[in-house]
């Protein structure tokens, strides 16, 4: 005879328990793997995991961390491909494309964060520019390149006057030449058509000025507006302070610095060409003016003699001292971001108050730095050659090597670094 014997009580304690323990198992492991719990068989322990996110130029490339491929896809409405679920730890970073060099990159996983890499991948063939040595090579916005060859300039195979090139305007296409006589020629370079040369009247030195199609000239004692065609416009005169050569033109503005050798000072000045009034920054700065730049976000920034760095802003008045110690400065072309070169440091600030400081410790030979057109790197002249510099990760081991040579040229519209190696001039393209 069969029945149906009654469950006992302790029996459904027990089956309740036991499901209540699997729900909790099942329902924490689910809320932890939510919020980006997993458990690490190496160590045995539950770690919170972080990512990498990798957008590499050109794209498609094949990624391997620690040796492994990895195959994730990239994403809808992203050309990135997100490594996800990584344990916090460093890893080795490789992308290789076939005709391109492999890259790269130590990285450091933190938890709850993704890592972005922005990878730039470098041709594996270089191009020959010009068969020829060049002492110095010169880029335009419109892509063309103005040679130094046996101490002449030329523009493609056109000789053009003058033995140096003091100044070049990438909007309009002219170039500021001056020979060892001390005269001064104002080039025209336009695409197809043979250079045409002005010879200028003698002064100390010239700016081309490219906010408008005015030439600035200046002398220890004078300022003065150049225009085609008509007489020179006196905008500053100086009696007893000399006007150090520093003039940073920028639209709408001109700006100078006047030294005091009584004093050992330097002063402002600043024209608006608007209004045609010079103005002067009310706090002299010790020692020489020696550099200035504008920056997109009339932010004027001031070198002096001593290596002291000042920002001065054009907008609200006020004068900062920005750093000491200070070989060099550079605004990035928005003006969002500024690397300043110390003695034994490397800092880029951003607009926005990020920060980030390199031991120049480990970067010895670093002896100048200019922006890439991204904004995220920095183009390094390394002492033996020229080097990129990825700033939001910085390792020794993740300089990219460009060229070996330090006679080079970035053009930025073109995305072309130009370089002279073994008596020719070479073309390297990056990608964009």
């Amino acid at each position: 005879m069969e029945y149906n014997r009654p469950v006992s009580k302790s029996f459904r304690k027990a089956l309740l328990y036991a499901l209540l323990g699997v729900f909790l198992v099942l329902g924490t492991g689910t809320i932890l793997y939510a919020q980006g719990y997993r458990f690490d068989f190496a160590t045995m322990r539950v770690k919170k995991v972080g990512a990498i996110y990798i957008q590499s130029h050109p794209k498609d490339a094949d990624i391997f961390l620690d040796g492994e491929k990895r195959e994730e896809s990239r994403g809808i409405l992203s050309s990135g491909v997100l490594v996800q679920s990584l344990f916090p730890k460093t890893y080795k970073v490789e992308l290789e494309l076939e005709g391109y060099e492999n890259w790269r990159r130590t990285v450091s996983v933190e938890p709850s964060l993704v890592t972005e890499l922005n990878p730039i991948l470098l041709p594996e063939k270089r191009d020959i520019f010009s068969e020829k040595d060049a002492q110095n090579i010169y880029t335009f916005q419109d892509g063309s390149v103005v040679l130094k060859i046996g101490g002449k300039i030329y523009a493609g195979e056109t000789l053009i006057p003058g033995t140096n090139v003091v100044d070049q305007s990438a909007d309009n296409n002219e170039l500021l030449t001056s020979d060892s006589k001390g005269n001064f020629y104002l080039i025209k370079l336009s695409a197809g058509i043979k250079p045409s040369a002005q010879k200028l009247a003698s002064a100390k030195s010239y700016i081309l000025d490219t906010g408008s199609n005015q030439l600035i000239s200046y002398s220890t004692a004078q300022v003065s507006l150049l225009e085609a065609g008509k007489v020179p416009t006196k905008i500053f005169t100086s009696t007893k302070s000399q006007i150090v050569e520093a003039v940073s033109p920028a639209s709408g503005l001109i700006a100078w610095a006047v030294y005091d050798a009584k004093y050992a000072t330097s002063t402002i000045f600043t024209y608006e060409r608007l209004l045609g009034r010079v103005s002067q920054i009310d706090v002299s700065l010790p020692g020489k003016t020696y550099k200035m730049q504008l920056s997109s976000r009339n932010i004027l920034g001031l070198l002096q003699d001593n290596a002291e760095l000042y920002f001065y802003d054009l907008l609200s008045g006020t004068l900062e001292k920005k750093s000491e110690n200070v070989r060099q400065f550079s605004f990035s072309p928005s003006g969002a971001w500024t690397a300043i070169l110390g003695e034994k440091t490397l800092e880029i600030y951003s607009k926005d108050g990020d920060y980030v400081r390199l031991n120049l410790s480990a970067y010895p030979y670093i002896n100048s730095v200019s922006w890439y057109r991204d904004e995220r790197h920095l183009l390094l002249n390394l002492g033996s050659g020229v080097g990129l510099l990825d700033f939001s990760a910085v390792d020794p081991e993740n300089i990219q090597h460009l060229a070996n040579s330090t006679n080079a040229a970035y053009d930025t519209e073109g995305n072309i670094l130009y370089y002279v190696l073994d008596g020719k001039v070479w073309s390297l393209t990056i990608p964009k």
